[in-house]
């Protein structure tokens, strides 16, 4: 899922698919989870669709004049809301992003599919396949043959009837099928056709449309940005209602939605949550947190900000606005809007830096990923009070005793002892606080900010080991800043057990929490790619011809050969069994890459074994011109070199050498 806030974010986004030929779009509100033909709506279309469509045709048989074929009476058929298996689609992106920023009255966002795939003529076999399964009654392999054979004259097998009924295709536009649905031409339409579930080699009544192919991409348009990006549309690239829908009816929806005057008031539209004083020597500063009552666009969200900071001008010289949608969104400082005012007469040597965008006194940041990011916490970042209660308290336990060590051997007042103890304990305090950092938010603001003391607590333990660094004789100055850092760890310990014992009693947390929340046994959701374009038939299978030369100095030069495109940028590093000894990048030049030399911190590797890896790393960090052979999601290579799993595609090439 990405998101656009304006039509030139939205091309931004569209342009990295520039070198495939074939691009199909649908939009639509998000609400609608999926994308049915009209058919399947009710039990009663799927039920009767040769019905339907007979009737349809015996009704008005005078608009079906001249169409010989059934995909253009389905098309015809489309047009008039007729129940049909026919599904939508454009190759017009903007067309696209017309439909799914339509309905402004709804306050779901808009969402646009990009599917990248071939799609076929009207004449192709699978046209004629499945577009002659609304006319027939029963839908069994023998009726297919016959009804293809005797409307055009071809001959078919039953295992490629099974094939092609169970996978929709889209059409490709064109005049055919224009003459028969004039919204098409205005719309550059194209239709994907849906087939059926076959199931023990039976087909079934039960369809397989849009849903299910999978889309490259997903872009949202927040419901924040439909009105701008809608009227962009209209000023900008001549895109709207009767351009698309020429009817009159159509024409008058525009006409009065164009000209209708709204009147917008904040009132009971949002809430203060934070008043933060900021100020410094005498610049007097505010920071204002804001969450929403309900979902506004984004220039009454701005309207909001102004309201608020205007209360707040009189008494200072900055203030700040911070917006977020919902309670979830300001925990993790998610902001749909950030504005800024700062006083006129303020000495500009005084003046904070402005945010990017000025208006009529006013700064604003529109943050661009709030959407999307609000759906990534949800999943990835907020957990359960219980489970994070019981993980601090398992890390807590943990970090105590260690803690206790390392005070008692200061407070014995011998720095030598005291450092030897810090150095030797400081792996478990940096493994405890990294740890800790691995958890998610609560939804529970004050919770959420008792959680934040552990890091804090165990974060300032760790900076001990900066103090001591090694040396076991420490200077007076930095046993003044130590003696200051166990005292204030201290008092967090109190601070922190007092609070253990009251949410352990808000939550309610028993013995079986326990078993139930143990560490070892935590899991993560962790976001996984997942491959929605088809591997090449031409593919690239990639190989890989490694040199390490051993320099005089036992330093390393890592050379290769390669039949990977030009241009792609590699990642090399070298690691013993001690963990990573050194890293650098190469890139791929007629054939060949090199990497600079490589060292252990500098030095020359001692004897042993080596282990190499080479990376490719993301297509979205390679050169466009390197992404547009190898496809932006590496379809176009294969071979034991590509990786098609975690955060997204890439390479690993795995080597090992060894120093004499």
């Amino acid at each position: 899922m990405e998101q656009a806030n304006n039509v030139e974010e939205y091309l931004k986004i569209i342009k990295r698919f520039d070198g495939y030929p074939e691009k199909y779009y649908r939009g639509q509100l998000e609400k609608y989870k999926s994308i049915p033909p009209s058919l399947s709506r009710n039990p009663g279309y799927a039920c009767n669709e040769a019905a339907i469509y007979q009737e349809t045709i015996n009704m008005s048989s005078a608009e079906f004049d001249g169409m010989d074929t059934p995909l253009e009476r389905l098309a015809k058929m489309q047009h008039y809301g007729i129940p049909t298996r026919l599904v939508d689609v454009t190759v017009d992106p903007l067309v696209a992003l017309y439909f799914a920023v339509e309905n402004l009255q709804d306050d779901s966002p808009g969402v646009v599919y990009v599917y990248i795939l071939d799609g076929l003529m009207p004449n192709s076999i699978e046209a004629k396949v499945l577009s002659v399964l609304p006319t027939i009654d029963i839908l069994s392999v023998s009726n297919i043959q016959e009804t293809v054979a005797e409307l055009f004259h071809e001959d078919i097998s039953a295992k490629d009837i099974l094939r092609i009924v169970s996978n929709p295709v889209i059409i490709k536009d064109s005049s055919m099928l224009k003459k028969s649905n004039s919204r098409l031409f205005q719309q550059k339409g194209a239709f994907l056709i849906c087939g059926n579930d076959v199931i023990d080699g039976a087909i079934s009544s039960s369809l397989r449309s849009l849903d299910t192919i999978t889309p490259c991409t997903v872009i949202r348009i927040p419901y924040e940005y439909k009105q701008k990006v809608k009227d962009e549309l209209d000023l900008k690239h001549d895109i709207s209602t009767p351009v698309l829908f020429p009817e009159l009816p159509s024409v008058a929806s525009y006409i009065k939605e164009k000209y209708k005057e709204s009147v917008f008031s904040p009132e009971d539209k949002y809430h203060v949550v934070n008043v933060k004083d900021n100020s410094i020597g005498r610049v007097k500063r505010k920071s204002i947190s804001i969450v929403l009552n309900q979902t506004l666009k984004i220039e009454e969200i701005q309207q909001v900000a102004i309201g608020v900071m205007e209360q707040f001008k009189q008494k200072n010289n900055v203030v700040w606005a911070f917006v977020a949608k919902t309670g979830d969104d300001y925990i993790l400082s998610n902001w749909v809007l950030r504005g800024q005012w700062i006083d006129p007469s303020l000495d500009k040597r005084l003046r904070p830096l402005k945010l990017k965008t000025e208006d009529k006194g006013y700064f604003w940041d529109f943050e661009k990923s709030f959407s999307v990011m609000a759906d990534y916490n949800a999943k990835y970042v907020f957990e359960d009070d219980k489970a994070l209660y019981m993980w601090h308290h398992q890390i807590w336990v943990q970090f105590v005793p260690v803690f206790e060590k390392v005070k008692s051997a200061f407070q014995s007042g011998d720095s030598s002892p005291f450092a030897e103890v810090i150095n030797a304990q400081k792996k478990e305090i940096t493994r405890l606080y990294m740890q800790l950092q691995d958890f998610g938010h609560s939804r529970n603001e004050n919770f959420d900010g008792f959680l934040d003391l552990f890091s804090q607590c165990i974060g300032q333990a760790d900076d001990i080991y900066l103090l001591v660094e090694n040396n076991n004789n420490i200077e007076p100055r930095k046993m003044l800043q130590i003696d200051r850092l166990i005292k204030k760890v201290n008092d967090q310990i109190d601070v922190i057990n007092e609070g253990l014992i009251k949410w352990h009693d808000e939550l309610c947390v028993t013995e079986e929490d326990d078993d139930k929340y143990e560490l070892d046994k935590r899991t993560k959701p962790e976001f996984t790619f997942t491959p929605t374009l088809p591997i090449s038939k031409d593919a690239l299978k990639v190989k890989f011809d490694i040199t390490p030369s051993i320099l005089p100095d036992k330093t390393v030069q890592i050379r290769g050969k390669t039949n990977l495109f030009d241009g792609a940028n590699l990642l090399l590093s070298l690691r013993t069994n001690n963990g990573i000894m050194c890293s650098g990048k190469g890139t791929i030049v007629d054939g060949s890459f090199s990497f600079p030399t490589c060292s252990d911190h500098g030095e020359g590797f001692a004897p042993g074994v080596i282990k190499g890896t080479i990376i490719l790393s993301l297509p979205n960090t390679q050169p466009k011109e390197f992404v547009k052979l190898a496809g932006i999601e590496y379809e176009k290579l294969s071979g034991d070199f590509i990786r098609r799993d975690g955060v997204g595609p890439s390479g690993r090439f795995e080597f090992s050498f060894t120093v004499e």
